[in-house]
């Protein structure tokens, strides 16, 4: 939620917000507008609530409020200023037993797992796991080298990665699962490491740890095989790149109905004002699970690029499932990040107002676990151009 004009300001108190859940005409939240997110009022407390001075112009929560026939929320009082707010929700199958939030649930293991971003969130591998694959490569431009993994089924639940920082654009990971390659990114966009500089991200999956190493802990199952292939993609007479790389399995074959892991990227340059920009198109089945995006503008220092709404279109679906209010709300924030760059478990913004030449960019992050959602014949997720001169 944002609230402002221009500028994002202080949520007002003199506004309540209630959460009616399953035909009680007793709310199960009744708060003054603030007290949702500026962690006063368990169980929205920090890390499962945030203002907007800790996630740069927007105010948010992620606190999930389960119920079993229905949920109204509603918003009360004298408001002076617009307020953009997004809620998700899961629509679960019939049957599935669900306990009508109290506020009392134990989240203690929620809380745990953001408060521990940054670092590994896996329990110690068991006694049978195999060790960890370690092997230093040096890449001349052109050429390749493989990192052979443990036979499956198992699962990569580690990626440890040393690599000088020109190598981040020159050396393209390619995994292969079952036989099938299912990223080609390179290191930069892999690890969401963004233009030089900027907020470095801590999130529950993608970080960088003391020595500097790139770490991932997105969780990879395959069935029989999996291949790890370092390429120098870099123009003839770019350096060598000497590259460290550590890759832990979980010895334990994936969980019943586990998807494929895939990493897609797409460019374009400059975007075309009249014609929404496709970020993802998908088809079959999934699970979308995380979004990193860089935009700059175009002959331009003016930010009308953070003005564009995401639009989800799921299975077919004429109208988007999910409809944005903007860039940086998408990414938890507000007012084109107008309290600066940041780093959330969940969320940041690692580059807000970045000067490139005479033109801006900003470059933001957002992970999708408690609100990934979920499709079943295709996939579509759309960002508008903003308004004004073109934009990139």
């Amino acid at each position: 939620m944002t609230s402002g004009s221009g500028i994002s300001q202080p949520l007002d108190p003199a506004t309540r917000i209630r959460i009616y859940l399953d035909g009680s005409p007793t709310p199960a939240v009744d708060l003054p507008l603030p007290a949702l997110f500026d962690g006063s009022t368990p169980p929205f407390t920090p890390p499962l609530a945030l203002d907007r001075t800790t996630s740069s112009g927007g105010n948010l929560t992620v606190v999930p409020i389960p119920y079993a026939t229905g949920c109204r929320i509603t918003i009360s009082g004298e408001e002076p200023d617009t307020l953009w707010f997004h809620v998700t929700h899961h629509q679960l199958p019939t049957g599935t037993p669900v306990v009508t939030f109290t506020g009392s649930e134990d989240l203690t293991a929620w809380r745990a797992l953001l408060d521990g971003a940054g670092g590994d969130p896996w329990p110690e591998p068991p006694p049978w796991a195999p060790e960890p694959t370690r092997h230093t490569v040096q890449l001349s431009p052109g050429g390749s080298a493989s990192v052979p993994l443990p036979e499956g089924p198992d699962t990569v639940t580690g990626l440890w990665i040393a690599a000088d920082d020109a190598a981040l654009d020159h050396v393209v990971m390619e995994w292969r699962f079952d036989g099938r390659t299912t990223v080609d990114l390179s290191l930069r966009d892999f690890f969401w490491q963004g233009p030089d500089g900027g907020v470095a991200p801590a999130t529950v999956f993608t970080s960088t740890d003391d020595t500097g190493r790139l770490c991932s802990f997105w969780p990879m199952p395959y069935r029989y095989a999996a291949e790890l292939v370092l390429h120098h993609r870099g123009a003839g007479g770019t350096p060598a790149h000497d590259v460290d790389v550590t890759v832990r399995t979980s010895g334990r074959a994936p969980v019943a109905g586990a998807g494929t892991f895939t990493a897609i990227a797409s460019h374009q340059d400059p975007t075309d004002p009249a014609t929404e920009y496709v970020m993802l198109e998908r088809a079959g089945r999934g699970r979308i699970v995380g979004l990193y995006l860089d935009l700059q503008s175009v002959n331009t220092d003016q930010r009308h690029f953070l003005e564009g709404d995401a639009k989800l279109h799921l299975n077919g679906m004429v109208a988007p499932t999910w409809h944005g209010t903007g860039v940086e709300d998408t990414f938890g924030g507000g007012f084109y990040f107008d309290q600066g760059p940041f780093a959330r478990p969940l969320h940041g913004a690692i580059h807000a107002d970045r000067p490139v030449g005479a033109e801006i960019a900003s470059s933001a992050y957002r992970l999708l676990l408690i609100d990934s959602p979920l499709y079943c014949n295709g996939a579509r997720w759309t960002l508008e151009n903003g308004p004004g001169p073109p934009t990139g």
